[in-house]
């Protein structure tokens, strides 16, 4: 875990922005301390998501797909 907050620090430093995706069913879902680990990797609260179903996970990738159209690439 350390590692990961490690990396996702450095690329957030970096100016990378960070979306984080649980998916978590009721038959394998995700602890405390994985939500605080995806929650800590994550740009800010509003970029870390959790998904309980098949239909959520698509409607998060098209909020973060949403938000992605606002941005602009430059050299």
């Amino acid at each position: 875990d350390s590692a990961l907050l490690a990396a996702c620090n450095n690329a957030k430093t970096s100016g990378v922005v960070i979306y984080t995706i649980g998916f978590s069913v009721p038959s394998d879902p995700i602890d405390t301390e994985g939500l605080q680990l995806l929650n800590n990797c994550a740009s800010g609260a509003d970029h870390a998501f959790v998904a309980k179903d098949s239909s959520a996970i698509v409607t998060v990738f098209n909020q973060i797909g949403s938000t992605l159209d606002r941005l602009r690439l430059v050299k």
